[in-house]
């Protein structure tokens, strides 16, 4: 999504460093009241009532019969899980209330067959799904961690019986100075490794980078070649040829010595975007925008997807088009 559809706008103009010790103390917080259970203690009632609702309130006017049925389908089914326990928070954490004003907005949203201020709403839920995603990571991460520092405290143990008895005190302190090392640099790989996850993800929410399946064609020249779209972005997307000659034949037309006179085209259902090929890599053909699009336009190509379209993080590969060897 384009940034100023969140209020993360906010964090994009912080200080690289600020904004990751922020996060990193939201991780830990989050972290203590985790639980592991399916999806990262998030059911799926939950997740695709909040995907709904990000949906409608990204697009504008009244709501037609058939959002209007799917808002239905998922309200009642997220009020039949509240409804088996009042008390539990769903796997949600802190973020809990979060989801019942979300809930409560939907409410009010079917009723009126409208959403109310859907810029706020749309900037609350996007908080939201940050706020999940990165509570996953850091359940994750807290897991392998805690694996980790029992297999570590074991090896000390076993290290210890072995030194001689008068010099006991001397292998304890040891081990323990050991446990102690291997733990701060696991800490700080797992708070790294963290990081850059949060990074990918908040990239992806910013820009409403998400994995799809839409029918398009790669125009080159006067070549035309048939393929999918299959990641779609405000600032770009991800080309998969129809068959391997097809993309051999972009890999021939891109890998030339002089830059191309008109830019290449992209064709997404009826809509045509000139792109500039920034890799080619893995049956794929990575390609930016010439002009970014924004999340009304982007939410109507998507509609087209013959897949739930989903958040797909960042992982977009180096550039190898257009440099010599």
């Amino acid at each position: 999504m384009i940034v100023e559809r969140y209020i993360f706008y906010g964090f994009a103009k912080m200080r690289p460093g600020a904004t990751f010790l922020l996060f990193i103390g939201f991780f830990f917080f989050f972290a203590q009241s985790a639980r592991t259970e399916e999806r990262c203690g998030v059911p799926d009632e939950v997740d695709q009532l909040i995907d709904t609702m990000s949906q409608i309130a990204a697009s504008e006017g009244p709501l037609s019969k058939n959002t209007m049925a799917t808002l239905n389908f998922q309200l009642n089914r997220a009020e039949r899980l509240m409804a088996q326990d009042p008390t539990s928070d769903l796997g949600l954490g802190g973020w809990k209330s979060s989801f019942d004003w979300v809930f409560l907005r939907g409410k009010e949203t079917l009723s009126a067959k409208q959403m109310a201020e859907p810029y706020s709403t749309h900037n609350r839920i996007g908080t939201l799904v940050v706020g999940l995603r990165f509570l996953c990571e850091a359940r994750v991460s807290q897991s392998k961690t805690l694996a980790q520092d029992s297999d570590t405290s074991a090896a000390a143990e076993e290290t210890n019986t072995k030194g001689q008895t008068e010099h006991r005190s001397f292998f304890d302190g040891s081990a323990r100075n050991l446990a102690t090392i291997v733990t701060l640099v696991l800490a700080a790989i797992v708070m790294f490794s963290g990081g850059m996850m949060l990074y990918k993800w908040l990239y992806a929410l910013l820009n409403n980078r998400r994995s799809c399946h839409i029918n398009g064609s790669l125009e080159i020249g006067l070549d035309v070649i048939d393929g999918a779209i299959v990641i779609l972005g405000a600032k770009g997307a991800r080309f998969r040829p129809v068959n391997d000659g097809a993309y051999a034949r972009i890999e021939a037309l891109v890998d030339v010595s002089e830059p191309m006179v008109f830019p290449p085209v992209l064709q997404i259902c009826d809509q045509r975007f000139a792109v500039d090929i920034k890799a080619v890599f893995e049956g794929h053909i990575c390609c930016f925008f010439c002009e970014p699009i924004d999340v009304k336009r982007q939410n109507e190509l998507l509609e087209n997807s013959t897949v739930r379209p989903r958040f797909a993080r960042k992982d977009t590969p180096d550039c190898n088009v257009g440099l010599s060897d």
